[in-house]
């Protein structure tokens, strides 16, 4: 049975009726607020907060769903609808349903299953970041020491598999070696990724002999890329970003004329490569990162 589709149903017929959990502590109990259960959330000042970036208190999720604090909760519900994809550091997407109450606005849908995934426990906090330019949310959950988590490898959802999923695939790329997939998922859990899916691909011999870069529609429009303009490159963790020159093909491909940039870097024929696309004050990035294969 797929571990999603159990998550999915869990508890929807038996939902308890009381809102905070059984073993949250009980410090952080008394510090909840009565409506939206988030700690420290002062119902005396009602008004909204336009931060982009919502914490959700241990208190205020279950394995069910998460309660948005009631300062944010106007904000919140001007940026989605009833459905919003969120994405973590690693890439992974969680389609999240939004139930928006005159009292209270929560998630649910993929919660438990990102819950499962992350293995969330008590004190466990998650942030939600908003992401204007993807129109979406990087989901960051953190232990109580405030350290990001990684998805647990051993539990029964297969969070290395899941990474990998996480990922978008060019479409003539032939299967991933087994120290390839190792080192392609070891990068991924080690550098930390903005909220979109990175793109994994095997360079060819028209991408470094002619300079030519193809992105494929999918990747083009997850990064919503219109006609013509610029995308500035960087290698890996590398500060100094190449602009480079882009076209949309009438088969909604891009057409990235990237040869200083290969040259530059030195990439060869063969070599597995990670686009992690992001974005900054000058517009589109696109970090390319190399896996180590031993």
């Amino acid at each position: 049975m797929d571990p999603r589709s159990w998550h999915r149903s869990a508890g929807r017929g038996n939902r308890r009726n009381e809102e905070l959990r059984d073993d949250a502590c009980p410090e952080c109990v008394k510090l909840a607020c009565t409506i939206c259960l988030n700690e420290r959330c002062q119902q005396e000042e009602q008004e909204d907060s336009s931060s982009d970036e919502i914490v959700i208190s241990t208190t205020a999720w279950d394995a069910c769903r998460a309660v948005i604090p009631c300062k944010a909760k106007v904000h919140f519900n001007s940026l989605v609808g009833s459905k919003v994809e969120m994405v973590t550091s690693e890439g992974l997407p969680f389609t999240m349903d939004v139930v928006k109450k005159p009292d209270k606005t929560y998630i649910e849908g993929d919660w438990s299953y990102f819950c499962c995934v992350y293995n969330l426990v008590h004190p466990d906090t998650v942030n939600l970041v908003y992401k204007h330019n993807m129109r979406g949310f990087h989901l960051k959950p953190y232990n109580p020491r405030g350290f990001l988590k990684q998805p647990d490898k051993n539990n029964a959802t297969r969070g290395d598999v899941l990474i990998l999923e996480g990922c978008l695939y060019t479409a003539r790329m032939p299967t991933l070696t087994d120290s390839e997939r190792e080192s392609l998922l070891d990068m991924l859990i080690e550098i930390e990724q903005p909220s979109l899916r990175p793109l994994v691909h095997r360079l060819t011999a028209t991408n470094i002999d002619k300079g030519e870069l193809k992105l494929p529609r999918k990747f083009v429009n997850l990064l919503k890329l219109e006609g013509h303009g610029y995308i500035n490159f960087r290698l890996g963790f590398d500060e100094v970003p190449t602009p480079i020159g882009y076209n949309i093909s009438t088969d909604g491909r891009a057409i990235c004329r990237w040869f200083d940039f290969v040259e530059a870097w030195e990439l060869v024929v063969d070599e597995l490569v990670v686009f992690q696309p992001y974005f900054d004050a000058s517009g589109l990035c696109i970090k390319v990162f190399v896996p180590l294969v031993c």
